[in-house]
């Protein structure tokens, strides 16, 4: 039986593209290492299979792809591990599974378990979710954070967990990794013992994935305010606005929010650093730049507080009659 490495996310920290170069480049990845790679859907719908937890199952994406599981999906994982030294399965739905329940569907299939995350600083993670959703999913709630609903963000505590199960755990820090070109995919093959230097010259990009690019803050508080306002069909006047957009600028929490996140996590991160990074002092994970606060341990942010109802009489006189 094969090893298998299980890259489990997190959620917006470079994990569509991982899979698109393992996707795309399976043929090339394989040979180079004596691997398997199970490609396509399959590793998201095996996660969502695995996902037990009542308040996921009923979102609409996790109950699709749960559903389309057949056990096809295990007889291939079966065949591949019987046939290759190691198997890769990458979705960042893994992390929303339970750990013991990841580890009897394995047990069987696999000699061993060796999990890869990629991490970056839970306020970055937080408003890049919502980025996402704002775009993506049309969403009209506040930005909304609890810690007792978000266990998977205490980096150190999640690791442990594997680490208690004598499970190894490999870690990306993506936002220090991506500080050097291809310095995303160069970590991620380092850990399956590929050598980038040696195939970067074979290696195909994934396909460019639109869903996937970030809105800048303006764009999200325009893009909001037209969700709020039931403004679907006007794709036209995002892509106009970004046109004569003069200045673009990362969407971030609020300074006051930041220090919210760093009294929630500093601690716990800078454990995590000192045994999963190497005790890397330049990790922004140590929230180095952010003051922490004595503050509770969950909030809700309207980023159009204060301009919401100029936003929407604007939206209103220039889509009037158009939805």
């Amino acid at each position: 039986m094969a090893k298998l490495i299980l890259h489990v996310g997190m959620p917006k920290t470079g994990s569509s593209y991982i899979q698109g170069v393992l996707n795309k480049n399976h043929k090339v990845i394989e040979q180079n290492g004596n691997i398997r790679i199970l490609g396509g859907i399959k590793p998201h719908l095996l996660a969502c299979y695995l996902i037990d937890d009542s308040r996921l199952v009923t979102r609409t994406d996790i109950n699709e792809l749960k559903n389309q599981y057949t056990n096809d999906i295990e007889e291939l994982l079966k065949t591949q591990s019987a046939n290759a030294e190691t198997v890769v399965i990458s979705s960042e739905y893994f992390i929303l599974c339970g750990i013991n329940k990841l580890k009897e569907y394995f047990k069987n299939i696999f000699e061993s378990i060796e999990v890869v995350i990629s991490v970056r600083r839970q306020d970055k993670l937080i408003a890049s979710g919502f980025n996402q959703d704002v775009k993506a999913l049309g969403r009209t709630s506040n930005l909304t954070w609890d810690k007792t609903s978000s266990q998977h963000m205490d980096y150190w505590e999640y690791c442990e967990k594997w680490s208690a199960e004598s499970i190894d755990v490999k870690v990306i820090d993506y936002d220090y990794v991506k500080k050097e070109k291809e310095g995303l995919l160069i970590s991620f093959l380092t850990i399956l013992h590929i050598d980038y230097k040696a195939i970067k010259n074979k290696l195909v990009s994934p396909d460019n994935n639109s869903s996937n690019y970030s809105l800048s803050h303006s764009e999200v508080l325009l893009k909001l305010a037209m969700n709020r306002n039931g403004i679907k069909q006007e794709t036209g006047l995002l892509e106009e606005f970004r046109k004569d957009l003069k200045k673009s600028t990362e969407f971030k929490l609020p300074v006051a929010y930041e220090r919210v996140i760093a009294a929630n996590y500093k601690e716990s991160n800078q454990k995590f650093i000192t045994k999963y990074l190497q005790n890397n002092t330049d990790s922004e994970l140590s929230f180095h730049d952010v003051s922490s606060v004595n503050t509770p341990n969950s909030f809700s942010w309207n980023p159009l507080n204060g301009v919401e109802d100029v936003l929407e009489f604007i939206l209103k006189k220039n889509t009037s009659g158009k939805k």
